[in-house]
């Protein structure tokens, strides 16, 4: 069962896919979606009031998974709701994983760390880290949602794996990115990692101003 996640919602690393919002008798309802990362949200906000069985206090909680949408996109996956006790709610997840056939179906986490500054010149690296459920394949450095290169991938980065205990070490990449090939002024930098299923992560729009 899910701790007191607090405020803001952290992402909590939830190894079996599955949480349950119960009682002190664990009577209560589980979620389990197979195909979604070990990752959960969520939060408690209890009434004003000091609690009880008819107060308005509000419990959320919900896998966390990582996807591109774009024009024509379609999501199709799997979930289930068990009302009833934990214990045995459990024990039938178990039973589903083992029956499952579960397709990668969410694109890899990622992040980038450099650049720092928004004006750029020259060669510039660019560094972050991505990592999926199944394997990462390649990490493209975009300008302007054209690729300029592939970065280096697999380099030793630990302390994403104290962020994402399910993140293997080796998820650093690292790019240098030549801007003498662009024009002086506005641009867009992004990664696009993607996975060995096809799954394709975009990095959040960057703005940067190129001045050579």
């Amino acid at each position: 069962m899910l701790p007191n996640l607090g405020l803001p919602n952290p992402p909590y690393y939830v190894p079996e896919a599955w949480a349950a919002l119960v009682d002190t008798q664990n009577q209560g309802l589980t979620v389990y979606v197979p195909s979604i990362d070990p990752y959960f949200i969520g939060f408690t906000a209890p009434d004003v009031g000091g609690g009880g069985p008819t107060d308005n206090s509000t419990n959320y909680f919900a896998p966390l998974g990582n996807m591109t949408i774009g024009p024509g996109f379609v999501f199709e996956g799997e979930f289930y709701v068990i009302a009833g006790d934990s214990t045995l709610a459990r024990q039938i997840i178990y039973q589903l994983h083992q029956s499952l056939t579960i397709s990668d179906i969410f694109a890899p986490f990622e992040n980038i760390d450099q650049p720092a500054g928004s004006t750029l010149g020259g060669v510039t690296p660019v560094t972050g880290w991505a990592f999926d459920d199944v394997k990462v394949a390649t990490v493209e450095i975009l300008i302007d949602g054209v690729a300029d290169g592939a970065a280096d991938y697999g380099s030793s980065r630990p302390d994403v794996r104290t962020v994402y205990p399910s993140s293997p070490t080796n998820v650093g990449f690292s790019y240098s990115l030549d801007t003498t090939k662009y024009a002086n002024g506005p641009h867009i930098l992004s990664v696009r990692a993607t996975d060995t299923s096809g799954n394709v992560a975009l990095a959040p729009l960057d703005p940067i101003v190129i001045l050579n």
